[in-house]
């Protein structure tokens, strides 16, 4: 058994792990009882039921498969060509069904190399089997040869972690309802011996974010396979990069010469946090004041930004906006993993429009108070009228810079009260309708 070194960093092994690996210098005895089938229906579990005949969901033990379906091949086992093997009619209905299974004892933290033999009945096949240890699924698809009655072996590399017993099976992964008919033999099980010294090393940190990635690296000797291969870089080399999606167990088998070994690194993917903000409001009038909250998803820190001002704050607040204009708000939040997301939203905050009217001015040409006008703030539509007390129409505007200088059809009229009248709208929105007096003072 080959010494596996852990190197001190964040990680941890997964207790038990496969790799694709069917050479192995010196196997170990053999420990799965009656693997090839020459004892009969015996020493072994199937969730299939015993028949001669073949139908969905069936099995049975057989010299040569045509005498239990006439639409089968023609051909004897692995073993000697005459003697018994396993065939099976896959069920069409449920995927991962153990077909056949049996339980050893085993050594922790031990290699163990698990194959069959398997072959292709029906005509319409192949199917696909994979195998299972301990109620879990490992290695890939095992697809069965193309060609009838054609043997081709398939095998993985598990090592026992801390198992100090395995459940190995082999399970059923076609659901159609014909063609996924096979014959197996030769099932073995068997501890990978060797005298190497190959010592193996891997080490990575063992948590990263949603979308990060991070280096793998595995040391002790020439080669190097890695698997699963679709979130690495390169599954070839000591040093992949990974970026999984989702927490991922990855297995390196390590070859130098003859000698082999593996090791295996879980790499748990941290959910991102999701930044939220909440307010009270996103637009108003000067002073505007919004309350400001995390609403956030999964978030351990939070830290604001206001722009512009540059204010910074971490954790809730309430912020006055005293002058007009777009303001932007930032969310920055991590996890307690320190996995980081942000958000942002635009505050308008609008002028607060008004108009003043005085109640009388004095145009005596002097230079002081010779125009009735109003004094406004944030109006962007405006309309003035002037009217005796008659109801005469004396003078109209529509800018709010201008005004009534008294006069009346080239004459500045007597001393007296007007009417005023103003319509008018602001930048808020607000509208206005306000009648008054003025009083003319020569």
């Amino acid at each position: 058994m080959k010494k596996l070194l852990i190197l001190p960093a964040l990680l941890f092994l997964h207790e038990a792990g496969f790799a694709q690996q069917c050479t192995c210098p010196n196997l170990g005895p053999e420990l799965v009882v009656n693997g090839d089938f020459s004892a009969g229906n015996t020493g072994f579990s199937s969730l299939y039921t015993y028949s001669s005949f073949a139908w969905p969901g069936f099995y049975g033990i057989t010299t040569n498969a045509f005498t239990n379906n006439s639409n089968w091949c023609t051909g004897g086992d692995h073993t000697t060509g005459s003697g018994n093997f396993f065939w099976v009619d896959a069920s069409n209905t449920t995927t991962g069904v153990l077909i056949w299974s049996q339980s050893f004892t085993v050594q922790p933290n031990t290699n163990y190399i698990f194959s069959c033999w398997v072959n292709t009945l029906d005509p319409q096949g192949p199917g696909t089997l994979q195998f299972s240890i301990n109620n879990q699924l490992i290695g890939p698809l095992l697809t069965a040869p193309s060609t009838l009655c054609t043997w081709a072996q398939y095998c993985v590399m598990w090592n026992s972690g801390s198992n100090t017993g395995a459940a190995v099976g082999i399970a059923n992964q076609s659901v159609f309802f014909a063609g996924n008919d096979m014959g197996i033999d030769d099932i073995s099980f068997k501890e990978c011996q060797t005298n190497c010294n190959i010592t193996v090393s891997i080490s990575a940190s063992d948590t990263i974010c949603s979308g990060g990635n991070l280096p793998l690296n595995a040391a002790g000797g020439t080669s190097y396979s890695w698997s699963p291969v679709n979130s690495l870089n390169n599954a070839n080399v000591p040093n992949p990069v990974a970026n999984p999606t989702t927490t991922t167990t990855y297995t390196v088998v390590i070859t130098d010469g003859n000698c082999v070994d593996s090791a295996f690194v879980t790499v748990t993917v941290a959910p991102n946090p999701v930044a939220i903000i909440e307010t009270n409001t996103t637009s108003g009038e000067a002073p505007l004041t919004v309350q400001f909250t995390s609403a956030s998803i999964n978030a351990a820190t939070q830290t604001w930004n206001v722009q512009p001002g540059d204010s910074t704050f971490t954790g809730p607040f309430n912020y006055v906006f005293n002058e007009p204009g777009t303001y932007i708000i930032t969310l920055w939040v991590t996890n307690s993993n320190g996995c980081p997301d942000s958000t942002r939203i635009t505050i308008e905050v609008k002028p607060n429009s008004s108009i003043y009217v005085p109640n009388a001015f004095t145009p005596n040409a002097d230079g002081l108070n010779d125009v009735f006008m109003a004094a406004t703030e944030g109006i962007e539509e405006f309309e003035a009228y002037i009217f005796d007390r008659w109801g005469n129409m004396l003078y109209t505007w529509t800018n709010e810079n201008d005004g009534w200088n008294g006069m009346y059809r080239g004459d500045l009229v007597q001393e007296d009260v007007y009417v005023w009248k103003i319509r008018a709208i602001g930048v808020e929105g607000k509208r206005y309708g306000l009648v008054g007096h003025v009083s003319v003072i020569r």
